[in-house]
């Protein structure tokens, strides 16, 4: 006979007769011997909740120690811990727990909660359902009227505050997740009532504690153990041969007894499981998906051997590859039918279902169906449906399967044990491995099932271990520890180093790490006890804390130990460090953009993973136009992510067929991204009221009432938190200008009932959903102003006002709406320049009477001024904002210093100076001091007498009144002040810096007498220090310009001063020989120009090239030459009147000529143009000569042109004084 999951199992042999109460009952004994309890030993009200008469194996030999129904037994087991095979009826083993808290709960007159724990939403969700079905009823024919209630808590259910609990705090039963209730009961000082009231622990799946979440179980476990009051402990767990470690980590406190462990091996399963492991070999150069597509070729053989026409599931790593193994089944099943071979299954013979997807209806006529999130539900519910009624026999399905729906079959195929997530591929983790071989073997049909695993040759011994049950519960505490040590010092259990380190040593990492060290690797020196190297790790994860401004506290004296308020955020709002370390790096005015990019890259999203073929799909959407901020492209999950924000922010629809293909389902990726958004936002908030940054404030306040109604604010997609209001009807108000929530208060019943095709009331009702939406109004008064000091900012006191305009309660009520928008109110005060001024958040409830505020807000120049904003906490579209400007004179505000920085001010930002530097300076060096000399590596080494220093002038610190002697002149250093600054009318940051001209000023050249010195002359009685004279080499240019000179008469026609000589380079003293360069010089150009003069070679090797290495000082001064000039030709007494010319327009034009047309090139150009031309030219057109070089000097001068009579002017002039 079959036996059911959950019922007692049914081949008995044995009938014994025991006495229960006055009533003798028939006991029947199993195969292994046990007595088998008949339902009868409950009390009566709760033998109705089990739908057989007698309890299995597993379950009668539990019976006693899980109900203990005798009053009389005072002291019982802390903690019982049950092993048995999945299938054997653990879920009874939790029911009989709950039945006896429920009865000594009544007996004692003291209220009592149980908690029930399991890994995953799916499996909270199927209890819950389960058990609000069985227990509830018993509250309503309940004798003693005892109400029972039951409340589920999963990340789904997000809340906070006082709100958290909501239904719970009434609750005596609470499914969760370990997650949850991590975040639960982290405030235990406040919810002290209500945690205090537990008195049963239930935790299911408690092998969970390999995987990476398994760290959040064991520091719940811990904590209920160490802060709650007689606080039972029943764990189920899967077969593994170290439970009693597991026992002794939770038994070992003093306060209760010794665990008790109850062993049931695979001879209780109630349906047989064979396991089958194969293990496939892969070649070194194969990746991921070509041995999965090898497994696909294997797949059909393997399930030939083992299906035997039972009910098949195959499970699938990716949904790519659940539509590739689906198809290459169907491929071989239809070679097979055409061969005439025996099939492994029976080909359907009546189908009537339709699908979406087209491609399910071939598979579906070779009895082969397909199940992943990824496929639309009414294709995922005619899936389900056509295998339990036996018309599908096999189902290719992706791991979420196995968690999910309840599909049992007879085999079960693991394809694969690798998954590529997070760009890397990993193996699945035991769990999951676990939950797919569970659904082999049906208890209500079959006596057996089967389990197959195809792996890689190398994984084969380790997944039999598994299969087996011979793999070890290890701890993953150690990837996350600091986190947890952060939570538990806010929570008050960690108040120093000591305690920190006393907490590890009592938890399940400490019992491991020491029996199983490498699985760790964490390494410890050679003399280093595991003790000391846990301790290590515990003041390594401390340290981790402060350094990222969570935990502050120094030393290891007792109770030192103490949350910051980042660390109670990141605490209270259950955020990853990871994360909050990203909060923290905000600027202190980011912008909208920063903060969504902030929340992008959260760590909670890292399970969102960009499959192949998604990246074109989200690059389409990124160039949306209603994505405002759009990535450059999608590469990373954070790109996806902000971009699927974005698009349900902007209301895009994600189920368009352009955005949706088999294997992405974008509206899905939605919903499981908007679980996190909230929290994370919250936590910004949070961040930011503590570090008072007005940008992040206003912004964070937008970003979480947008993320709330999943609409912005000034999109009409804000419509669609109106109740009945969906996209369709967005777009028909939209198109008729009713795009807000205020457009909408403004409408008429029946005018909305026209526009959208409806029939009555459903105007009334939407405007009753909107009128009992708050609008606020703000006056706000000025108070005080205080002007400022000159420096200080300008204070102004203000005093604001707010309340409702009408009284929501008067609004008409919704027919099925409840009041929703009953929340919080928040008051945000910021200047113009988004400085913080006030932050309030205000019961919406109390502003039916105005509420006051009085705020300080400080401004600093006349354009600011102060916002004040307030809006719903959680509702988009209602914010109203109101602006003050005070009315003061622009002189009351300080003055602000727009000075730009200098150079060294820009470096010596964010440098920590010491304020006793010149004290200790002046102190001069301590003996222990050693002095360093410092060499100019960028001067030429002098060598010289004096070039060596002798003794103790070299040693101490540099005198700060030195001497300089050059060229026999003595100049004074300029003295450093106390300031640090040198000695000026105010001081200078540095001293004046050294350029060409100024050093040619200060020291002269020997000799040279067109200068005066300004230097001023060294201080009586110190001796100036002589410096080494340095001799310099003939320079070989200064040759060839003489011999230029004197050929060209130069010195005579120009009427150069003695020692005056024309300019070679510019930036160049011709009496100081040119520094030696390090680097390569480019070489010159030479244009090899020949004048028609008779120059020798050397003559010509000068050329023009030079010109522009000469300084400007080496010149003549123009100004000079034209006053030497024309006093000249005023003396000269046969001037004619076409040469005398006293025009001062055209002598300023003269005077002006720029630097490029100097004396020198002038005269060269005119020469050239003069000898190159032909000799016909030269006779017949004297009045051209010199056009082309005027030409350059007249555009030159006047880039608009000038008269031709005032340029002949100007060259018949130049002519002569050029050329003599």
């Amino acid at each position: 006979m079959p036996v059911r999951r959950g019922s007692p199992a049914r081949s008995t042999h044995h009938t014994d007769i025991y006495d229960a109460g006055n009533e003798k009952v028939n006991a029947p004994r199993n195969v292994h011997g046990i007595r088998l309890r008949p339902t009868s030993d409950l009390p009566d009200i709760y033998r109705a909740l089990f739908k057989f008469g007698v309890f299995n194996a597993v379950q009668s030999s539990s019976f006693d120690k899980i109900t203990l129904l005798s009053l009389c037994v005072c002291v019982c087991s802390r903690l019982t811990l049950l092993l048995a095979p999945t299938g054997s009826g653990k879920t009874v083993i939790f029911e009989l727990a709950i039945i006896r808290m429920l009865i000594q709960s009544r007996a004692y007159g003291r209220d009592s909660k149980c908690i029930y724990v399991a890994p995953t939403k799916a499996l909270c969700s199927e209890k819950y359902r389960d058990w609000v079905t069985k227990f509830q009823p018993l509250g309503i024919n309940c004798t003693y009227a005892y109400t029972l209630q039951g409340c589920e808590l999963t990340g789904d259910t997000v809340r906070f505050g006082k709100s958290a609990w909501g239904e719970a705090r009434h609750a005596t039963i609470i499914v969760t997740t370990g997650e949850k209730w991590d975040s639960l009961s982290r405030n235990w000082e406040e919810y002290d009532d209500i945690l205090s009231q537990i008195h049963l622990f239930l935790v299911d799946e408690v092998h969970i504690l390999n995987e990476a979440r398994g760290s959040t179980l064991e520091v719940v476990v811990s904590r209920m153990k160490t802060r709650g009051t007689s606080v039972r402990f029943v764990m189920v767990s899967a077969t593994v041969p170290n439970i009693h470690d597991v026992a002794n980590w939770i038994g070992n406190d003093p306060n209760g007894g010794p665990a008790t462990v109850m062993e049931f091996g695979e001879e209780y399963r109630p349906c047989k499981l064979t396991r089958h492991v194969y293990g496939i070999n892969r070649k070194n150069d194969q990746n991921d998906f070509v041995f999965s597509r090898n497994l696909d070729f294997k797949l059909y053989g393997i399930l030939k051997q083992h299906s035997v026409n039972k009910p098949v599931l195959v499970f699938c790593a990716t949904r790519k590859g659940v539509m590739t193994t689906a198809e290459q089944l169907m491929k071989e099943y239809e070679q097979s039918t055409e061969k005439k071979d025996v099939l492994p299954w029976s080909r359907p013979r009546r189908i009537e279902s339709t699908f979406h997807d087209k491609r399910l209806e071939k598979l579906l006529a070779c009895g082969i169906g397909i199940h992943h999130a990824g496929m639309s539900y009414d294709d995922r519910r005619a899936t389900e449906d056509l295998y339990m009624n036996k018309i599908l026999r096999v189902v290719v399905a992706t791991s979420t399967l196995a968690v999910g729906v309840n599909l049992p079959a007879h085999t079960v195929v693991i394809k694969g044990v690798k998954v590529f997530q997070n760009n890397m591929s990993k193996e699945y983790s035991d769990l999951d491995i676990m939950q797919m071989i569970g659904r082999a073997g049906r208890p209500q049909f079959d006596k057996e099932g089967v389990a197959i695993i195809m792996c890689e040759a190398e994984l084969k011994q380790k997944y039999e271990a598994l299969a087996q049950g011979r793999s070890f519960l290890e701890s993953s505490l150690h990837l996350n520890l600091a986190e947890h040590i952060n939570s538990e010092i806010g929570l008050g259990t960690i108040r120093d180093v000591q305690s920190a380190k006393d907490w590890l040593r009592n938890s399940f990492l400490f019992q491991r790490i020491q029996q199983n060290p490498r699985h760790y690797a964490i390494g410890k020196a050679g003399k280093q006890t595991w003790q000391e190297r846990v301790d290590q790790l515990v003041t390594e994860s401390i340290e981790s804390l402060k350094n990222n401004q969570l935990v502050k506290g120094e030393g290891y004296e007792k109770d030192n130990l103490k949350s910051t308020e980042y660390g109670d955020t990141m605490s209270k709002y259950y955020i990853r460090q990871t994360t909050m370390s990203g909060i923290l790096k905000l600027s202190d005015k980011p912008t909208l953009r920063e903060m969504l990019e902030t929340l992008s890259n959260a760590e909670e999203f890292r399970d969102i993973k960009i499959r192949s073929g998604e990246k074109q799909i989200y690059n389409k959407l990124r160039t949306h136009d209603d994505i405002r901020y759009k990535p450059k492209k999608i590469e990373k999950t954070c790109d996806k992510v902000s971009v699927i924000i974005q698009a349900v922010l902007a209301g895009i629809n994600l189920n368009d067929p352009e955005y949706k293909n088999g294997d992405n389902q974008p509206s899905l990726e939605a919903l499981s991204i908007f679980r996190h958004v909230d929290r994370v936002t919250r936590a910004m908030m949070e961040v930011a009221l503590t570090k008072k940054s007005g940008a992040q404030i206003k912004y964070g306040m937008e970003l979480l009432r947008c993320l709330n109604a999943k609409a912005w604010e000034d999109r009409p997609v804000v419509l669609r938190q109106i109740e009945h209001i969906g996209e369709k009807s967005i777009k028909v108000l939209a198109q008729h200008g009713i795009t807000t929530l205020a457009d909408v208060r403004k409408q008429d019943p029946l005018r909305i009932e026209t526009l959208l095709n409806r029939k009555p009331p459903f105007g009334h009702e939407v405007l009753a959903y909107v009128k009992q939406l708050p609008q606020y109004t703000i006056e706000i008064t000025e108070v005080e102003i205080v002007p400022s000091d000159g420096q200080s900012p300008v204070e102004v006191e203000l005093s604001i006002e707010c309340g409702l305009l009408g009284d929501m309660t008067d609004a008409p009520q919704p027919k099925k709406g409840k009041m929703r928008f009953r929340e919080a109110t928040v008051v945000v005060t910021v200047t113009s320049d988004l400085d913080y001024v006030d932050f309030s958040r205000i019961p919406t409830k109390s502003l039916k009477s105005p509420k006051s505020l009085t705020v300080i807000a400080k401004l600093s120049k006349p354009s600011q001024t102060v916002l004040v904003q307030i809006t719903p906490e959680n509702t988009a579209g209602l914010a109203f904002t109101k602006t003050y400007r005070p009315n003061i004179p622009h002189c009351q505000y300080p003055t602000l210093d727009t000075r730009p920085l200098s150079s060294v001010a820009q470096e010596m930002e964010g440098v920590i100076i010491n304020a006793d530097f010149w004290a200790e300076m002046e102190e001069g060096p301590s003996d222990s001091d050693e002095i360093i000399a410092t060499v100019d590596l960028t001067k030429e080494k002098v060598t010289g007498p004096n070039s060596q220093r002798k003794g103790q002038e070299d040693k101490g610190l540099p005198k700060r009144n030195s001497q300089r002697t050059i060229n026999g002149s003595q100049v004074s250093i300029p003295k450093q002040l106390p300031n640090g600054k040198f000695v000026c009318h105010e001081g200078l940051p540095k001293p004046p810096q050294l350029t060409k001209k100024r050093v040619e000023t200060l020291y002269p050249i020997e000799g040279e007498s067109g200068k005066k010195s300004n230097v001023s002359k060294p201080p009586k009685g110190r001796e100036p220090r002589e410096k080494p004279a340095v001799h310099a080499k003939p320079d070989r240019r200064m040759q060839e310009l003489e011999n230029l000179h004197e050929s060209n008469s130069v010195t005579s026609s120009l009427q150069l001063p003695e020692g005056r000589r024309i300019k070679l380079d510019d930036g160049k003293s011709l009496a100081k020989p040119p520094a030696q360069k390090s680097f390569k010089q480019k070489p010159k150009p030479n244009f090899e120009i020949e004048f028609c003069r008779d120059l020798d070679a050397n003559d010509l090797n000068w050329g023009m090239t030079e010109v522009a290495d000469l300084s400007d000082d080496d010149f003549p001064d123009t100004r000079d030459i034209l006053e030497q000039r024309t006093r000249k030709e005023q003396a000269k007494a046969n001037v004619s009147s076409d040469s005398a010319y006293h025009d001062s327009e055209i002598e300023e034009l003269i005077r002006n000529v720029p630097s490029p047309l100097s004396t020198g090139i002038l005269r060269s150009s005119l020469q050239f143009e003069h000898e190159m031309s032909p000799p016909s030219m030269k006779r017949t057109h004297q009045s051209n000569f010199g056009e082309e070089t005027f030409d350059v000097l007249d555009r030159t001068l006047h880039p608009g042109g000038s008269a031709p009579v005032k340029r002949r002017k100007v060259r018949q002039l130049t002519l002569e004084w050029l050329l003599g």
